[in-house]
C-alpha cells in the first residue's frame, strides 16, 4: 500500500458496531503521536469479519497525520519470504529495500525497520500474518521487542480460527504475552441489530439472514448481493476452499456440505464451521523434518552420489539427536564419516568428525570427543574453514569442562568470541547453553545465571528458538536449586507451553515442575516425571538421565517409598560412575543413603558438599551449600547440625521458619510446632542420629510443658509412649507414615519433610 493510502478508495458508508474499535486505535495513535512509546496492536478475528475493511478506514482517516505503510501477507503454498516487507520496502526504499533484497537476518532486518519507523511517526500496517513464513514472524517478535523507542503504530491483523496448537503464529503470541507495547483488539461478528439494519433496505427477513450468517460482515454481503440466490457462489467458493485446508481427520468433523447446508435455510441451525489454519508454512515438527531428510539420503543414494549422500546423513544425524534418538543419530553419524572417508577429504568429512565428536560429549566420553574433535579441527585448518573450527572448539571446550571447568570455560568462551566475529549466530547458541549447563551441573550458579541472561538476550534478538528454550529449561533448573521454586515453576510452564519439538528443554522442565510440586505436597508430581523419564531413558545421556532419576528418587522418598528411591537411582548412579561425573554421582548418592542403602561411594570423585555429608561433616556441607548459593541446603543443613545453646543465650530461629512475608518458597515453613521449639531449642540433636520430625518434637515439649500450647497441628499423629516420646524415635520409615497421614488433612508432609531432610544424615 502507498503512503497515504492514496491507492485506496475512500468508503463513505458506515462501519456498524466498529466505533468502538476506530476509537481504541484513534486512541493508540494520539499516544504515540503524543510523544509515548511506540506500541504493537494484534486485531484478531475470524475470517470474514472486516479486519481489513477496519485498517483500511483508520489508515485513511488519519494518513495526513502518519505515514502509512501498509505489507499483507498472501495465502500462497510457498509464502513468499519476507512478503509484506517486500511491500513496505518498495514504498521506503533505500536501507530497508537493500536489506530486503540481499536477503539479511531476521534480526538485521528488524533493526532497519526501527530505523526507518525511527525517522517520523508512522502507522505500519501487517495483515493476515497467519499466512506469514517464519522469517516474517521473526522479525514480527523483534519489532515487537524494540518498537517502543520509535513513534510508530504497528498494526497486525490475523484469523483465530485458523489457528491450530503448533501453529507457528501461536507460538509467537505466546511469547508476546508479556510484553508492555502490545495491546490486542478482538473484531466480533455483528450483533442482530447491525444485520437488521442492513437487512432491512433488501426486504430479507432479518432473523432468518442473522440465524444463517452468524453475523459474519463477509456472508451477508454476499447472501444480500445474490438477490434471492440460495447458496451465492462466492460463499461456496469460501466455503470449500476453508474446507480443503482441514485434514481428513477434522473434515470429518467439519464436513464442507454440513457448512453449506447451515447457510442454506431455514435447514440448519448451526453457525459457520470453523476451519484450521492452511497447512502452508515451513514450520513442521521436527519428526516430519528427520522423515524429509531421510528420504534426502535415499535420494542422493540412489543418485549415486556418495559425497552429498555422505553430508545428508551427518545432517540426518544431527536432527535425529534434536528429537532424542541419540543411538540412531551416533550410528547415522559413523556411517557417514565411514562414506566421506573414503573420498578425498573435505568440508563435509570435518562437519561429521564434528558432529560424531558432539555425540561422544553428550555422553560423557571425553576421550572420544577429544579424538573426533582432533580430526575435526587439524582438518578444518586445512581447509582453513572458521565454522568448523568453531564447532571443533566449542566441543573440545564442552568435553574438557567435564575434567577441567576452567579450561573447557576458556575454549566455550573462545568459540564464542569467534563465531560473533564470524556471524555464525548458531553456534554462538550452542556454545552458551553449553557454558550455561555445564556451570550449573558443577553447580556455579553465579556463571551459569550470567550465561543464561546474556544467552536469552542475544538469542531472542535473533530468533534463535531452540537455543532459547534450552536456556530458559536451564535457568528453570537453576531457579529451583537456589530456593526460587515459585520462579522456578513459572519458567518450565514456560517450556512446557511451546509446542515445539525440543527434547533437552523439556526434560529439564518436567523435572522442575514434578519437584516443585512434590516438595510442596501438590499433585500431578508423576505425570511430569514420568514424561521426564520416557524422554531421558532412551537418550543414554547422564546429563538427562541422572536429574530424572535424583527427582524421581526424592519424590519417591518422599512419600515414603524408599525402594522406589533406590530402584530410580540404580542405573543412573552406574552410569555416572562409569563417566564418571562427580556431582551426579554425589547427589544420586546422597538420595540413596536417604533412603537407608549402605554403600561404599569413592568419595574423591564427588563433589565436595556431597563428600562432606556422606562423611557425616554436616555443618562443612552447609557451609560449603551456602557459599555456592544454593541457600537452602545451606540454612536446612546448618539449622539441622547446630551446636548446643545454653538458656541464656535463648531461641534461636530456625531457617525458613515463616516470619518473613513473601520468602515461604524459598524457605518452607517449620510450622508443625514452632511455638515447641522455643522449649525445647536449648537441647540439640545429635548430628549423626536422624533427626526426629519436628511433630514428634513438638509433643515433647507440650508433654514437658504441661500442654500449654494446645495447637491443631501439634496433636499426636501416632500414639506416644509413656515418657511422651514417640515410639518410632529415630525410625525414618515410621516418621514418613506419621507425617502422610497427617498430609491426608493439611497436604504438607511432603513439603515439610523436604524441609527437615534436605541435609542428609550421616551413616
Amino acid at each position: 500500500m502507498p503512503e497515504a493510502a492514496a491507492s485506496r478508495s475512500r468508503p463513505t458508508t458506515e462501519l456498524l458496531e466498529r466505533s468502538g474499535h476506530l476509537a481504541a486505535l484513534e486512541a493508540s495513535l494520539a499516544a504515540v503521536l503524543n510523544g509515548s512509546n511506540g506500541r504493537l496492536v494484534l486485531i484478531r478475528g475470524e475470517a470474514g469479519v472486516g479486519k481489513s475493511v477496519l485498517l483500511r478506514r483508520f489508515c485513511d482517516a488519519n494518513h495526513d497525520s502518519a505515514r502509512i505503510l501498509w505489507g499483507a501477507c498472501d495465502a500462497l503454498f510457498t509464502p513468499r519470504p519476507l512478503g509484506p516487507f517486500l511491500d513496505i520496502a518498495e514504498v521506503t526504499a533505500g536501507e530497508l529495500q537493500a536489506l530486503v533484497e540481499s536477503s539479511s537476518r531476521p534480526h538485521e532486518l528488524a533493526a532497519g525497520l526501527i530505523r526507518e519507523l525511527a525517522r517520523r511517526p508512522a502507522v505500519l500496517v501487517l495483515e493476515d500474518v497467519h499466512w506469514a513464513d517464519e522469517a516474517t514472524l521473526d522479525v514480527l517478535k523483534l519489532l515487537a521487542r524494540r518498537i517502543e523507542p520509535t513513534r510508530a503504530l504497528a498494526l497486525a491483523s490475523y484469523r483465530d480460527d485458523e489457528l491450530d496448537r503448533d501453529h507457528p503464529l501461536r507460538i509467537v503470541l505466546g511469547e508476546l504475552a508479556t510484553f508492555g507495547a502490545i495491546e490486542r483488539l478482538s473484531v466480533e461478528p455483528l450483533s442482530e441489530t447491525a444485520v437488521a439494519k442492513l437487512a432491512e433496505p433488501r426486504g430479507v427477513n432479518a432473523t432468518e439472514l442473522y440465524r444463517v450468517t452468524r453475523g459474519n460482515p463477509f456472508f451477508i454481503n454476499e447472501v444480500l448481493a445474490a438477490s434471492g440466490e440460495r447458496i451465492p457462489p462466492t460463499v461456496r467458493d469460501a466455503v470449500l476452499a476453508r474446507a480443503a485446508r482441514l485434514g481428513a481427520g477434522a473434515r470429518t468433523l467439519h464436513s464442507p456440505s454440513a457448512a453449506l447446508r447451515r447457510l442454506a435455510p431455514p435447514e440448519s441451525e448451526s453457525r459457520p464451521a470453523r476451519s484450521a489454519r492452511p497447512r502452508v508454512l515451513p514450520h513442521r515438527p521436527a519428526r516430519c523434518s528427520v522423515e524429509a531428510q531421510q528420504s534426502a539420503v535415499a535420494c542422493r543414494r540412489v543418485a549415486g552420489d556418495a559425497l552429498k549422500e555422505g553430508d545428508a546423513r551427518r545432517s540426518l544425524a544431527r536432527l535425529l539427536g534434536f528429537v532424542g534418538r541419540t543411538h540412531e543419530a551416533a550410528e547415522t553419524c559413523r556411517q557417514a564419516v565411514a562414506l566421506l572417508e573414503q573420498l578425498e577429504p573435505g568440508r563435509e568429512l570435518a562437519m561429521a568428525y564434528g558432529k560424531l565428536a558432539q555425540r561422544c560429549v553428550n555422553w560423557e566420553d571425553v576421550e572420544g570427543a577429544v579424538g573426533w574433535g582432533t580430526r575435526a579441527l587439524q582438518l578444518a585448518e586445512r581447509l582453513e574453514d572458521v565454522e568448523i573450527q568453531v564447532y571443533a572448539l566449542a566441543t573440545f571446550g564442552a568435553a574438557e569442562f567435564r575434567t577441567d571447568s576452567a579450561r573447557g570455560r576458556e575454549k566455550l568462551e573462545r568459540s564464542v568470541e569467534l563465531a560473533k566475529a564470524a556471524g555464525l549466530e548458531d553456534h554462538v547458541g550452542r556454545a552458551l547453553i553449553n557454558l550455561a549447563w555445564l556451570s550449573a551441573r558443577t553447580r556455579s550458579f553465579a556463571a551459569a545465571t550470567r550465561y543464561v541472561e546474556s544467552g536469552l538476550e542475544y538469542c531472542e534478538e535473533r530468533g534463535l528458538d531452540y537455543w532459547r528454550l534450552s536456556l530458559l529449561g536451564c535457568r528453570a533448573r537453576l531457579e529451583l536449586d537456589q530456593g526460587r521454586w515459585t520462579e522456578a515453576a513459572g519458567v518450565a510452564a514456560l517450556v512446557l507451553s511451546d509446542p515445539r519439538e525440543a527434547p533437552v528443554p523439556r526434560v529439564l522442565a518436567a523435572v522442575v515442575q514434578g519437584l516443585v510440586r512434590a516438595r510442596r505436597g501438590a499433585p500431578g508430581v508423576w505425570p511430569q516425571l514420568d514424561e521426564a523419564h520416557a524422554r531421558a531413558k532412551p537418550t543414554a545421556e547422564l546429563q538427562q538421565i541422572a536429574p530424572v532419576a535424583a527427582a524421581r528418587a526424592e519424590a519417591a522418598w518422599l512419600e515414603g517409598r524408599n525402594r522406589d528411591a533406590v530402584e530410580a537411582t540404580e542405573a543412573a548412579l552406574e552410569l555416572a560412575r562409569r563417566c564418571p561425573a562427580p556431582w551426579e554421582i554425589g547427589e544420586l548418592a546422597s538420595w540413596r543413603r536417604r533412603a537407608g542403602i549402605s554403600e561404599e561411594v569413592a568419595l574423591p570423585a564427588t563433589a565436595r558438599p556431597f563428600t562432606l555429608q556422606m562423611r557425616g561433616d554436616g555443618a562443612g556441607a552447609a557451609e560449603l551449600w551456602t557459599e555456592i548459593g544454593c541457600r537452602l541446603r545451606g540454612r536446612a543443613g546448618a539449622w539441622r547440625h547446630r551446636r548446643r545453646r545454653s538458656p541464656e543465650e535463648g531461641p534461636r530461629r530456625a531457617p525458613g521458619d515463616g516470619r518473613r512475608a513473601g520468602r515461604r518458597d524459598r524457605c518452607p515453613s517449620f510450622a508443625p510446632a514452632r511455638r515447641a521449639r522455643s522449649v525445647q531449642r536449648a537441647s540439640s540433636v545429635n548430628p549423626t542420629e536422624p533427626r526426629e520430625p519436628d511433630s514428634a518434637r513438638a509433643r515433647r515439649a507440650q508433654a514437658g510443658s504441661g500442654g500449654a500450647s494446645q495447637r491443631r497441628d501439634c496433636r499426636p499423629a501416632v500414639p506416644l509412649s509413656e515418657d511422651g516420646r514417640s515410639p518410632r524415635l529415630g525410625d525414618p520409615a515410621q516418621a514418613r507414615g506419621a507425617h502422610a497421614r497427617r498430609g491426608e488433612r493439611r497436604g504438607e508432609a511432603p513439603r515439610a519433610r523436604w524441609e527437615r531432610w534436605v541435609t542428609p544424615p550421616a551413616m
